[in-house]
């Protein structure tokens, strides 16, 4: 049997809905799926070949103990961890145990917007204008400089938590002390920080303190998606983002294939491909988001 360990996989609805419609197939491939998420339902017990309780998603120092603990003296052939909850976690289980995945070095690239940023810089990947800032002050002088609006971000990827679009300088403040007051209580940045503590890999800054700005990037909002098999770059195509309609900026919903000439749709694809290999992204799914203006592709985010 291949045993395929499950991370915070979502809803507990979705996931068991998603191994009984799939079922007859796991078992024609001799599959057999191990839960670990932080929500134990009752009806898991009949879809998964075993349940492991683990804490929160931001408690990772405490969820790596709890799942040692749980996979000690067992073996495992896979890790699926799909979310953005539990891609720090399952790199660190797959790098222990040899097996295909996303290495921790790039699953923090991904998982740090400030990574990111300065390893594209570094590519020279098109992405927008961007400092690590601390105070009010510090934003002014960046938009005085590079212009309004301006967006602010907490450094850990955060589904859009905490993301705040500054459009003068009459926001900045109200924008700062928002951003600055969620930093402390913010989950995904406890989980980032105790990924790099147990990975002993350096942020380069304390991300409970200081924050991103970056210039506002404007053009058609595109994505694209696939899959990296070692050095292999699968993309299944590039996809046209649904923005909610302002002052929100936000998408909502998706258009597959993007409406762009052949040549647009092949730039925005060397773009994508360039941020995977300045972020050494392989063995793993990818989502990039992005803004192309017709003639320059800038990236926004790039997730593993």
């Amino acid at each position: 049997m291949i045993d395929v360990l499950c991370l915070y996989p979502g809803p507990a609805t979705f996931r068991q809905k998603q191994v009984t419609a799939h079922r007859a197939l796991l078992e024609s491939l001799g599959v057999r799926l191990l839960l670990a998420d932080d929500f134990d339902d009752p009806g898991d017990r009949a879809c998964f070949a075993d349940v492991f309780l683990l804490p929160a998603p931001s408690e990772l120092e405490a969820g790596k103990r709890a799942l040692d603990r749980a996979l000690r003296g067992r073996t495992i052939h896979g890790v699926l961890a799909q979310s953005e909850s539990g891609l720090c976690l399952g790199s660190l289980i797959a790098a222990e145990r040899g097996l295909p995945c996303i290495s921790p070095a790039a699953t923090l690239g991904v998982t740090s917007k400030y990574v990111t940023r300065t390893r594209l810089a570094a590519a020279r990947v098109g992405q927008p204008a961007f400092e690590l800032v601390r105070t009010s002050a510090d934003v002014r002088r960046f938009a005085a400089s590079h212009g309004y609006p301006v967006v602010l971000k907490a450094v850990a990827s955060a589904l859009a938590r905490l993301v705040t679009l500054v459009r003068d300088d009459t926001e900045v403040e109200a924008a700062v002390m928002r951003v600055r007051a969620g930093l402390a209580e913010s989950p995904d940045v406890l989980r980032l920080v105790g990924f790099a503590r147990v990975s002993g890999l350096d942020l380069g800054h304390d991300p409970f303190d200081s924050f991103l700005v970056e210039s506002f990037a404007r053009g058609a909002a595109l994505e694209t998606d696939g899959v990296v098999a070692k050095d292999v770059i699968g993309t299944f195509g590039v996809t046209e983002q649904i923005m909610t309609r302002a002052p929100l900026f936000f998408f909502e919903g998706y258009l597959l294939p993007a409406d762009l000439p052949e040549a647009d749709l092949l730039r925005v694809e060397a773009a994508s491909d360039a941020a995977l290999r300045a972020l050494d992204v392989r063995d793993t799914g990818f989502s990039i988001e992005m803004r192309f203006d017709g003639a320059r592709t800038s990236i926004l985010e790039v997730n593993g």
